[in-house]
């Protein structure tokens, strides 16, 4: 299906059009991409310090479900971390995975609006369009994600000179730290065909209906409350619990806290069933892009 996007040709576009789109941003600026990191940082220790002096918030630290895994990682874990930088990553790891939505949710209705040079030329392929906002969320989001791992890496360096771990307790512990890293990476990737399909959806919808721009606040504020991004899952009730995994980012951010922050084992049957949907999503919102787009050009 999207052989006729990613054609040995259009490859090179795709990549310019993303490094574009990454770089014009920070354009002008003397700090240039590096912004995208220390923007994030900083952010995240205003969090630590707020939620640790000021609220005095604590997030548990029990595994959300899943069995526990009694590992070394675990236990040093739950030691390490003070409850404000703890706090403080957990809701990190809601915020990045939230502003991954963003992006797309507050671009995407405008990306054919914005564009109208190409809709009049018939050699580019307007989903591609799509394939650039998608990777630009996503490495943004990456980039977050790559905060998250310096900050706890950082503290879990301090925990390991603090603790008396022997020498083949700290090779199984870069061991599993390794592949729980890797895990977490996996996770995250599994936003892609979601990112995907709004982007093409709300692309279509967006070009007809020009409302839509002027919609999509009020589903970000629906998708920050009505999921753990401030709280953790377990402070709602049992039985409402279930329908909290209705909102998209609820499974991600979820899943990479009990792998990369708890020591949990990751759900893997649930992820497959969140990809497999979302990739039907994509597909569906793709053949809608498609179908409508040949009247892109009456409407700009």
């Amino acid at each position: 299906m999207f052989s006729k996007i990613f054609d040995r040709s259009s490859w090179s576009l795709f990549v310019a059009l993303t490094r574009r789109d990454l770089t014009q941003r920070y354009r002008g600026s003397l700090m240039g991409l590096l912004w995208a990191f220390v923007t994030p940082l900083s952010l995240l220790a205003v969090y630590a310090f707020v939620f640790r002096s000021v609220f005095e918030a604590r997030w548990p630290s029990v595994p959300p479900s899943g069995p526990s895994v009694g590992s070394v990682l675990q236990r040093l874990m739950s030691t390490m971390l003070p409850e404000g930088i703890a706090f403080a990553l957990n809701l990190f790891v809601g915020l990045f995975v939230l502003s991954a939505f963003g992006e797309v949710i507050s671009r995407a209705p405008r990306l054919v609006l914005d564009h109208p040079q190409l809709v009049r030329r018939v050699v580019f392929p307007l989903p591609m369009l799509g394939f650039v906002l998608a990777a630009t969320a996503f490495v943004q989001t990456f980039m977050q994600f790559l905060v998250l791992l310096f900050v706890l890496l950082t503290f879990m360096l301090f925990g390991v000179f603090k603790s008396e771990l022997v020498m083949p307790n700290l090779a199984l512990l870069s061991i599993e730290l390794s592949f729980r890293i890797g895990v977490s990476v996996l996770i995250l990737a599994c936003l892609a065909p979601l990112l995907l399909g709004l982007s093409w959806l709300l692309a279509a919808l967006g070009t007809y209906f020009r409302d839509i721009q002027y919609v999509t606040p009020a589903v970000m504020s629906f998708l920050m409350f009505l999921g753990p991004v401030f709280y953790p899952l377990s402070a709602l009730p049992t039985d409402i619990q279930p329908w909290v995994y209705l909102n998209p980012i609820t499974l991600i951010a979820e899943q990479i806290r009990a792998v990369l922050l708890l020591g949990a084992s990751v759900d893997g049957w649930a992820l497959s069933i969140y990809l497999g949907l979302t990739s039907m999503f994509a597909c569906a919102a793709y053949c809608l892009f498609a179908r409508v787009r040949k009247g892109f050009a009456d409407v700009l």
